[in-house]
């Protein structure tokens, strides 16, 4: 039988650099992913957002357009009552209305949006109702029914779907300040409103 000559002389297959180039080429594909998205991110940043439809779904008589709401910042948060992550969010979103109530310098427009398109207004109301229970006090929430809005959001923010829950700031001229296409944290919306109005340093 014949001795395996590279056994006997200690000799053993070069070790493969395979895995540290597949892990090179990740990192590369990662950070050109943040390159692209931090560009994308600033074409977003300043666009107008105007010709909204968003009629009253609940405690709220008439509808709502951020071109009525020229001067004062706008938070614009798109969400539904059948969304889990909105769900768990919206007692931040509760906080916001609660806080600026009086509409002097900043507008929540919290929209209830339904699992499919196009709306079942009745039924949207009915399941927004059950979701915000006794809450109080009682801020408007307004819908869209038929995703025209939602679409005219998703081409701005260069996206084919809808995220939820997203959630825009528009500046006093109605123009995108920022805006997140995931759940918040807690105080996170908060925090850049009062960067926005110049009060961060205050509730500090």
């Amino acid at each position: 039988m014949q001795s395996d000559s590279s056994n006997l002389n200690g000799n053993r297959p070069s070790p493969s650099y395979r895995h540290l180039a597949w892990a090179g080429l990740f990192m590369l594909c990662g950070l050109c992913s943040l390159i692209y998205l931090g560009s994308d991110r600033r074409r977003v940043i300043g666009q107008p957002v105007i010709d909204l439809d968003l009629p009253p779904l609940v405690h709220a008589e008439n509808g709502f357009q951020p071109e009525q709401a020229k001067g004062k910042l706008v938070l614009l948060h798109f969400w539904g009552p059948w969304c889990p992550p909105c769900r768990s969010e919206y007692p931040e979103i509760q906080k916001l209305a609660d806080q600026y109530a009086d509409g002097r310098s900043v507008r929540i427009a919290s929209i209830s949006c339904a699992a499919t398109a196009p709306d079942d207004v009745a039924q949207l109301r009915q399941s927004t109702l059950d979701f915000l229970g006794d809450t109080t006090p009682q801020h408007p929430v307004y819908c869209d029914p038929v995703e025209y809005s939602r679409i005219r959001i998703a081409k701005i923010l260069g996206q084919r779907g809808f995220s939820y829950p997203t959630t825009i700031l528009l500046d006093r001229q109605g123009q995108i300040l920022d805006y997140w296409t995931r759940p918040t944290q807690p105080g996170e919306l908060d925090r850049a409103i009062r960067s926005a109005t110049g009060t961060a340093r205050a509730a500090r």
